[in-house]
């Protein structure tokens, strides 16, 4: 689950919750209130977290190439509870099911702003301490080795030591400088496996080493395919093709239409 939808499933929960518990607890005028009403002036209250949210966004992505960002981002924590006060106390004053009830002040009762500020002042935490969602994981200086295995011997091969991979049934065959090897696990797991920048998914059933690429050609039907430096010829699916025509390109390689 992204952390954008759990921070929304968050915001309905605490809607959901508070509306409840406000309800429930107030016993004394609870025949005099709509549950529906208190539900809808939380939902108000709590989803301008949304707006708040999309412009922390911003403002984050501005401010991580900061040296100081921690300090405006504190800065603008402050400021974003603060807007959330001024439209809490609007929405409060406009559609409360408590106005006016005794021992409210702009119809709400004194123990709101206690729980209300707790929960805004954790929203915004979980906000500024979140993994941002555009933050590219480093590769790891080493890649990946890989432990293959081909009747009773086994081997350990390097990345740039596997040509291209096919996917087989419930099982991948990995065409090698070291040979063939049939292992049983799907494409997605040696996708995930080797390193994104050595290695483009080119159909649904083909994955290969962009360095063993050696052209790109149309094939009979006006389908494209690729020249493999091994002599096979594998055909790219339309639904990858800019992603493999990317690779081409940034490798230098040669096209032919």
């Amino acid at each position: 689950m992204t952390h954008n939808l759990q921070f929304f499933l968050a915001l309905l929960t605490i809607s959901v919750t508070w509306s409840l518990a406000i309800f429930l607890k107030e016993t004394t005028v609870q025949a005099q209130v709509n549950f529906f009403h208190v539900l809808v002036w939380q939902a108000l209250i709590w989803f301008f977290w949304v707006l708040l949210y999309l412009i922390h966004r911003k403002i984050s992505r501005l401010l991580n190439k900061q040296k100081s960002s921690k300090k405006w981002l504190l800065l603008w924590a402050i400021l974003a509870v603060s807007i959330h006060y001024i439209w809490f106390f609007t929405v409060c004053q406009l559609i409360s099911p408590y106005l006016g009830f005794p021992h409210t002040k702009y119809g709400v009762y004194p123990y709101f702003f206690i729980f209300w500020t707790l929960l805004d002042i954790a929203l915004m935490a979980a906000l500024i301490m979140k993994p941002k969602d555009d933050e590219v994981k480093s590769p790891t200086t080493e890649p990946q080795w890989l432990s293959l295995k081909r009747g009773k011997q086994n081997y350990v091969l390097k990345p740039d030591e596997i040509n291209w991979l096919s996917a087989e049934n419930y099982y991948t065959k990995l065409y090698t400088t070291k040979g063939e090897f049939l292992e049983r696990k799907p494409m997605k797991y040696f996708q995930k496996l080797l390193p994104p920048d050595m290695f483009v998914r080119i159909h649904r059933s083909t994955m290969v080493n962009i360095d063993q690429i050696c052209s790109l050609e149309k094939d009979r039907s006006g389908g494209k395919t690729i020249k493999l430096a091994d002599g096979n010829v594998r055909k790219i699916s339309r639904t990858q093709l800019k992603r493999v025509q990317k690779a081409i390109a940034e490798r230098c390689i040669d096209t032919i239409d």
